[in-house]
């Protein structure tokens, strides 16, 4: 996989959107089946590209997935990490003490606490982060798009 390629369609597809941008591609995380390869963008003016909730963001990492995919013959499946201005970071690093948090006081109160619906991404985060803890289950309900995560006491 040709990263200094990658590169040039990625800065050229925010070039063409009229954004400033600096592009960091990283190493690619190569499993047995597939590929992970992290994009970092810094804009000067991210909140068009984040969109609410991040989901200009997604589009926009679907849209360079299906790019990307174009320029090379990938025989394995194959993943993008876009970050803009480490939304995503963050996002991930509120997601994960948020589960710890709720978890805390489920266990403490003894009572189930649903959380706000979310997309299946973020449900995820929780779901991983709480795994291993015996005090606290999680479940998703409901349908989409309020699908969310309950967190039950064990």
């Amino acid at each position: 996989m040709n990263l200094g390629k990658i590169k040039n369609i990625t800065k050229k597809f925010f070039d063409q959107t009229g954004f400033e941008t600096d592009v960091e591609i990283e190493t690619p995380k190569e499993e047995e089946d597939s590929i992970n390869l992290p994009i970092k963008i810094k804009a000067e003016e991210p909140k068009p590209l984040i969109g609410k909730n991040g989901q200009n963001l997604k589009k926009i990492r679907h849209l360079l997935k299906l790019l990307i995919r174009k320029n090379f013959d990938l025989q394995k499946r194959f993943y993008i990490n876009l970050d803009i201005n480490n939304y995503r970071k963050n996002k991930i690093k509120y997601l994960r003490e948020k589960a710890v948090e709720t978890a805390n006081d489920v266990s403490l109160s003894r009572e189930s606490i649903k959380l706000s619906p979310m997309p299946a991404d973020e449900r995820r985060i929780i779901h991983i982060e709480l795994a291993d803890r015996e005090d606290v289950k999680t479940e998703s309900s409901g349908r989409e798009p309020k699908r969310r995560v309950v967190i039950k006491p064990s």
